[in-house]
């Protein structure tokens, strides 16, 4: 049954050269859209999962009057994540980004003690001590 399939595609190839070709090109388009779709979708899809509490993050925009319309820009001003975090009692934590310089993300660094299991001991020191 296979063996004939193929031999109904190698004829159909033989007589009509051009049509082949057009299909197999618009298959071709379409299945590399598709993969590219879903590529696309299951990478918006999958952005912040790996947090703990995906469900409180949220992502503050701007919009500006440009002379072409309105754009909307993720970056916004400096000040902002400072005036968040001191103004609205439900933000815990802000980060600012550059509107300058693409994927810089301008975090405030946290302080946090570090447990004593992890700071590691220095042999030059347990060396020294023995002496």
């Amino acid at each position: 049954m296979l063996r004939h399939h193929l031999l109904l595609i190698y004829r159909n190839f033989k007589r009509f050269k051009s049509t082949f070709l057009i299909n197999l090109v618009g298959l071709s388009a379409g299945l590399a859209s598709a993969i590219l779709i879903f590529l696309w979708v299951s990478d918006e899809w999958g952005m912040d999962q790996y947090h703990k509490q995906k469900n409180d993050l949220y992502q503050v925009m701007t919009n500006h009057d440009n002379a072409g319309g309105i754009v909307t820009s993720d970056a916004g001003p400096g000040q902002l994540a400072e005036s968040l975090e001191s103004e609205v009692s439900q933000v815990r934590m802000a980060a600012a980004t550059s509107p300058f310089i693409e994927h810089v993300t301008l975090i405030k660094e946290v302080p946090t003690p570090l447990p004593k299991h992890s700071m590691p001991k220095s042999k030059l020191l347990e060396d020294s001590s023995r002496g």
